[in-house]
């Protein structure tokens, strides 16, 4: 089974569909670094999900500290979980995609 993620056809509707999240997500960037909070769908969906993330890492520090309590868990380790669910997000995605490598 491959881990591949399978990409759509990358249509002219589509596109152009990305390359509004880029400018959004250009424009976001700039709004932070001017110490602005980012609105829109977007910014409350980056929010909302954020949030998710959270509170499952808060539960996994939860079960470590429960299942080794020998142990503490830290904010590198959640800086580690995350880090290695990127590199995992990221190994799934294809190596080249139409805008050049990844």
């Amino acid at each position: 089974m491959s881990t591949t993620m399978k990409l759509p056809d990358i249509d002219h509707e589509l596109a152009r569909r990305l390359a509004h999240g880029a400018r959004q997500r250009a424009e976001m960037q700039a709004q932070i670094e001017r110490g602005e909070q980012p609105e829109g769908p977007r910014a409350e969906w980056l929010r909302t999900g954020s949030r998710a993330i959270l509170h499952l890492v808060a539960q996994q520090y939860e079960r470590f500290t429960a299942e080794h309590p020998e142990q503490a868990a830290s904010l590198s380790d959640a800086l580690d979980l995350l880090w290695t669910a990127r590199a995992a997000l990221l190994a799934t995605a294809p190596k080249n995609t139409a805008g050049g490598p990844r």
